[in-house]
């Protein structure tokens, strides 16, 4: 953490020089700002240094798929490879809904974060893919 307080100015005028930019931009795990397991943060990471909300969504989705060579990711459309990602509100407005994700479809199975009553046993809901609602 030292590095990025010695460091903060640059890292803010790169920022922002990327921002101002056409360069591409993908979503990663691996950003280094925040523990792996807050990795969600990372599109209001971006969004605060001055990418916009839609191109932000797009650097974990379209540009991250393009960046990769795989046309068949990045994209809601038939014969594409996709999950959705459902969250109440709307992420193109306010950035902060990317993390309060709702349910995730992947191959038409929904899948939802364990609620507190979840650790109850035999409660039937969860993320494990074999407690997935149908």
């Amino acid at each position: 953490m030292w590095k990025f307080r010695r460091d903060n100015e640059r890292i803010l005028a790169s920022q922002r020089l990327l921002a101002g930019s056409r360069v591409k931009v993908a979503y990663g795990t691996d950003c280094g700002m925040f523990p792996f397991s807050h990795g969600i943060l990372e599109f209001q990471a971006m969004v605060k240094a001055g990418l916009s909300s839609v191109r932000a969504l797009k650097a974990g989705t379209s540009i991250a798929a393009e960046l990769l060579g795989r046309s068949d990711l990045g994209v809601l459309a038939p014969g594409k490879l996709a999950d959705i990602v459902a969250m109440p509100g709307d992420p193109i407005a306010d950035i902060g809904a990317t993390a309060k994700v709702d349910f995730v479809m992947r191959d038409g199975v929904v899948y939802r974060a364990p609620s507190p009553l979840a650790s109850r046993k035999g409660s039937g809901h969860g993320a494990d893919p074999d407690m997935a609602a149908r």
